[in-house]
């Protein structure tokens, strides 16, 4: 059975700064998800971390300990958990996206000014990193971080 799961925490800076943080749990994440036959996608804007995890039920169980135990974490809140028919980030172990001024258009489609959309159904979550993570794939500079 599939299951997804949507969370945010408030990133703690590490000794190496913010996008370089966000580098090192990417390619962490990416080779731990793989093994583990995880799917989702990381979004940051260098203060919290939005993400979207899919697999089952015992996988992301095991995975959320893992990051409720990183010290890059705090305030960390489950948006919601779910069971799906299908994953929306299939093609990514663990696809990436730091907040750039070019997804302002898309926040304001949401009607997000300043923070995530934890406040949206969970539908409306996942559509709003697809299209982020869409975007980031059609710009000649990205700031995503394809997996």
């Amino acid at each position: 059975m599939l299951f997804r799961l949507i969370y945010t925490s408030r990133y703690v800076r590490g000794h190496r700064g913010p996008l370089s943080d966000f580098r090192g749990i990417l390619k962490s994440s990416r080779r731990y998800n793989y093994s583990h036959h995880i799917t989702g996608c990381l979004f940051f804007d260098k203060s919290s971390f939005l993400q979207i995890l899919e697999g089952s039920a015992l996988a992301l169980d095991t995975l959320l300990e893992r990051i409720q135990g990183d010290v890059r974490h705090i305030d960390f809140k489950v948006l919601m958990r779910s069971k799906v028919a299908r994953r929306h980030f299939g093609v990514w172990a663990m696809g990436g996206a730091v907040r750039s001024a070019a997804h302002d258009e898309i926040f304001a489609k949401y009607g997000i000014s300043d923070d995530f959309p934890d406040n949206l159904p969970e539908d409306a979550i996942v559509t709003f990193c697809e299209e982020i993570l869409n975007l980031e794939e059609k710009r000649p500079v990205s700031r995503v971080l394809i997996g």
